[in-house]
């Protein structure tokens, strides 16, 4: 059987170190604070909710804002002080890419989603090695942080990521070689052959398409001969043909692999955690650090 590596477990073991911490920071005076900057998208109210919820059984104070309200970025920093505050742009925005680009580079020391293209580019030249302090976008965060948990070995293996996209792709493929993996993405305009040839070699698979019935098509023989060394990572958000919540990844895969995340359960859990550890850190380590 496979195992399961349960992203929801896991999460509440965090959250209990969390709230620990939160703690000695309020004995300290320090009241760590949330952000929110949500849009009309009713996937993402749900998230939201999901966010507050653990942020506040950790003690962190979430505040939430409509994006809309705020067209010019001043009045934002006016009303909420990003300069001072941790934040996130509730993914879509319904901001422009411009604005959203302006904003979070503005305050790239408090984003702590870890989009600005100063956290990235510190993730990029894998600058954590030299001791210097950013934030880590969540999602990737989450996945290793659950790998190391079940001890699934990152260096030397072989990681393939489906999906390009700026919140999971990309980020996930810069935290796989900075642990010393062989990492390859596949995406759209990625020829079937070397996608099947990829998938072949692949160690431990990262599917954030958000498209059912990812890997699925092959024969039972490739299942059984190739799949059972495999962990797949499962980011899919998606709906079945019966309404229910289901990932990316197909049944056989994941009937034949070593181990997989479910959904839901796997890696939205330790998105949200990743997410509270961030906001827990800044105020650890104090606004400086990110500067």
């Amino acid at each position: 059987m496979p195992i399961i590596l349960d992203g929801k477990k896991v999460a509440n073991e965090i959250a209990e170190d969390l709230k620990k911490r939160c703690e000695i920071l309020k004995a300290n005076h320090i009241f760590p604070k949330l952000i929110i900057f949500t849009n009309t998208d009713d996937a993402s109210k749900v998230y939201v909710r999901n966010k507050v919820k653990r942020c506040e059984e950790i003690g962190i104070e979430a505040v939430t804002y409509p994006i809309s309200k705020f067209e010019d970025f001043n009045i934002a920093d006016k009303d909420c002080d990003c300069c001072e505050t941790p934040y996130i742009l509730q993914e879509p925005s319904n901001l422009t890419k411009f604005q959203n680009t302006v904003f979070v580079d503005q305050y790239y020391h408090t984003d702590v989603d870890g989009f600005s293209a100063i956290n990235l580019g510190k993730l990029f030249k894998n600058e954590e090695k030299d001791g210097l302090t950013y934030f880590k976008a969540c999602t990737p965060k989450g996945i290793i942080t659950l790998l190391d948990y079940y001890n699934i070995p990152i260096e030397g293996q072989k990681v393939v990521i489906l999906g390009r996209s700026n919140i999971v792709g990309r980020p996930m493929a810069a935290m796989m070689l900075n642990r010393n993996a062989t990492v390859s993405v596949c995406h759209t305009k990625t020829l079937q052959m070397t996608f099947i040839d990829e998938i072949w070699s692949a160690d431990i698979i990262v599917s954030a398409v958000g498209k059912t019935g990812m890997l699925s098509g092959y024969t039972s023989s490739f299942y059984e001969r190739i799949f059972p060394h495999k962990t797949l990572i499962d980011v899919g958000m998606n709906r079945d043909e019966n309404g229910k919540l289901c990932g990316d990844i197909c049944k056989e895969a994941i009937e034949h692999c070593y181990a997989y995340t479910p959904v839901p359960g796997g890696v939205g859990p330790m998105t949200v955690i990743s997410l509270c550890e961030n906001v827990i850190e800044f105020y650890e380590n104090g606004k400086d650090a990110y500067l």
